[in-house]
């Protein structure tokens, strides 16, 4: 389902035209989003809202930004917990993570050496998809040669 069709199905349960949340959309904000507008995203020629409209409509509607993209919240939990599973993991060897007041970086702080390492969001996934796909490997190695029968 797109963002539109949400926007019509959740106008229509909340009983409104898409004049009414138009103007329900102006209440909460400065912004205008005209009738017209919804009426784009609704038939699928707007298709991504910015952010800031985003949260406008979402707020008229009375859903959160990741309901109106179709974002469960079990999705946004098993996110965050991936996350943190890789962080924690990183302690375990010795480094801390955490963001950066400089340039949008992360930093890695290496315990022993009270070392800091500077990597981007991109970065940091890289990093993440490499240590997974490396214990993904190591650990079949393991099952295939069945040393943990033993």
């Amino acid at each position: 389902m797109t963002i539109g069709e949400r926007i019509r199905n959740l106008r229509i349960k909340n009983n409104l035209t898409q004049k009414e949340l138009s103007e329900l959309c102006c209440k909460i904000s400065e912004r205008k989003i005209s009738e017209s507008t919804i009426r784009k995203y609704e038939l699928g020629i707007l298709k991504n809202p910015k952010q800031d409209t985003l949260q406008i409509i979402a707020s008229a509607l009375g859903v959160s930004e990741y309901e109106l993209q179709g974002i469960s919240a079990q999705e946004i939990t098993n996110s965050l917990s991936a996350t943190t599973s890789f962080y924690n993991y990183l302690y375990s060897l010795g480094y801390e993570i955490a963001e950066s007041n400089y340039n949008d970086k992360w930093v890695i702080h290496v315990k022993d050496t009270s070392q800091d390492v500077y990597i981007s969001d991109e970065e940091l996934k890289n990093l993440q998809a490499a240590t997974k796909e490396t214990i993904d490997l190591r650990l079949f190695k393991y099952l295939h040669d069945k040393k943990h029968d033993q």
